[in-house]
């Protein structure tokens, strides 16, 4: 990190908790800073009214904890167990990598992650773990997924997390937040790209544009840095990331699904939310207004060119002033919605590559019916397992047998199958 990374992080921090001590005594946790001239800014209890932009959602989008504390013997040879299983090379054994915790299934992944031994995952969370041979790392280093977060609501995602940990553990135990990223999703008829780069007002110096076939797509101030943000298309990026539940979550807020959506997201890591003194979750929940203020009105913000020679004297863009005013902990609880934590690949992608599989079969034989085709197909990949004897298969209905379990494991269908089984 380069001195002046260091002298940023540390100017950070400072700002930081000067202007969360300018707020205390401000009602409704917002500043008297930014009530001057704008009127008292509304409490936790009803959204503002905006000018320029409609927000669909706004919340945590990342929540990764840390949990002090020890395993078991039992529960550290279990995980060597099941780590070894995962590495296997019998498609059996590797089937029997998982662990069973909360009501969900986890996958147990060959390898752990950097200093830590172990790592399960399902589509919800991802947990790193600690041997018993490192009992200066945290035990558990949880990632939430942004699914959970967003449908479920931050204080159910916490939950049930807590609950994961002290399961595996054998007694509860208290997170410290060691990364958690803000968000606010909207629509406005603002073109991003009009805006001068002197009308960006960053506390740190590194600035990125993108763009994908010419068109903006956004922005990202201070990427690596212990605070960071990013301005960007949400609906081009969710193509990409085959997060289609934010479609949902934003027509429930009364999108139509025609209006493009942007992001304006912070990402703020451990070393800055100790500074702040909101490690504990709950804490940070409670200060999350004064810490998107803080974002908006003092890490970033975007000036309006009203012709001043002096730039500092510039106001605000009025989306800007829109952003800035977005406000959190509205207490609207989300709908209860149960989610899978299962990982299992979408219709679409199932379908597209078992025909592309498929067809490319049916090209190489000259076969244009399906049916014969699969049919074909079979006697074909019969014949080849008799002949090679692939990984000890003796046919192609065995070793189809073994990738079924082998996938009912990485897909964390694990649960679902055993109830199949008891209902025969």
């Amino acid at each position: 990190m380069s001195k002046h990374d260091n002298q940023t992080k540390t100017e950070d921090g400072a700002s930081m908790h000067a202007y969360e001590r300018s707020r205390r005594d401000a009602d409704c946790g917002v500043s008297q800073e930014a009530q001057k001239g704008q009127g008292a800014n509304p409490c936790n209890t009803a959204p503002p009214k905006y000018t320029l932009i409609e927000v669909f959602n706004q919340g945590i989008d990342s929540l990764y904890l840390s949990y002090s504390g020890a395993l078991s013997k039992e529960r550290n040879d279990e995980l060597e167990r099941l780590k070894l299983l995962a590495q296997s090379s019998s498609i059996e054994e590797k089937a029997c990598a998982y662990m069973h915790l909360c009501d969900m299934d986890f996958v147990v992944q060959r390898m752990g992650y950097k200093q830590y031994s172990y790592v399960i995952r399902n589509s919800l969370f991802r947990i790193r773990i600690a041997s018993m041979k490192a009992p200066n790392l945290p035990v558990a280093y949880v990632e939430i997924s942004s699914e959970l977060l967003n449908v479920s609501g931050f204080e159910s995602a916490l939950a049930i997390s807590d609950s994961i940990v002290a399961e595996l553990v054998g007694e509860p135990r208290f997170p410290k937040i060691s990364r958690i990223d803000i968000c606010a999703d909207f629509s406005c008829p603002v073109d991003w790209s009009t805006f001068k780069e002197n009308q960006w007002v960053c506390r740190s110096k590194k600035k990125q544009t993108f763009h994908e076939n010419g068109v903006l797509t956004g922005f990202m101030f201070g990427a690596g840095g212990e605070i960071s943000a990013r301005l960007y298309d949400k609906t081009q990026e969710i193509v990409a990331s085959k997060k289609d539940f934010f479609k949902d979550i934003w027509r429930e807020s009364g999108w139509s699904g025609e209006n493009k959506i942007w992001r304006l997201e912070f990402q703020l890591r451990q070393s800055v939310v100790k500074e702040l003194g909101l490690l504990e979750p709950h804490t940070f929940m409670e200060n999350i207004n004064s810490v998107w203020a803080y974002g908006t009105q003092k890490w970033l913000k975007l000036r309006h060119d009203n012709g001043d020679k002096n730039p500092s004297r510039w106001p605000l863009e009025p989306v800007w002033t829109d952003l800035s005013q977005v406000r959190f902990n509205l207490n609207e609880a989300k709908p209860a919605r149960r989610l899978s934590a299962e990982s299992v690949p979408s219709r679409e992608w199932l379908i597209i590559n078992t025909l592309g599989s498929l067809t490319s079969y049916m090209a190489t034989r000259g076969l244009h019916d399906p049916i014969e085709a699969l049919n074909c197909f079979l006697e074909d990949a019969d014949e080849f397992f008799r002949e090679n004897q692939l990984r000890d298969f003796s046919s192609a209905q065995k070793y189809i047998e073994a990738k079924i379990e082998e996938k009912t494991t990485k897909y964390c269908l694990v649960s679902q199958r055993a109830k199949e089984q008891g209902d025969e």
